[in-house]
């Protein structure tokens, strides 16, 4: 069995440890938002080959 002090000192890793969920959301929301603007910028391009053939 872990002690007190062992118990807190886990909290405490685990805490500094684990991703904050404001964190997440605003990396995923990052991460959607580029792939969005990539498949934005790909269509553009594809349209504009596509009107100069």
């Amino acid at each position: 069995m872990c002690g007190d002090s062992e118990k807190n000192m886990s909290a405490f890793a685990d805490q500094n440890h684990a991703p904050n969920l404001t964190c997440v959301r605003l990396e995923y929301k990052a991460k959607v938002y580029h792939l969005y603007t990539y498949r934005l910028k790909n269509i553009n391009i594809l349209c504009k080959k596509m009107h100069n053939y």
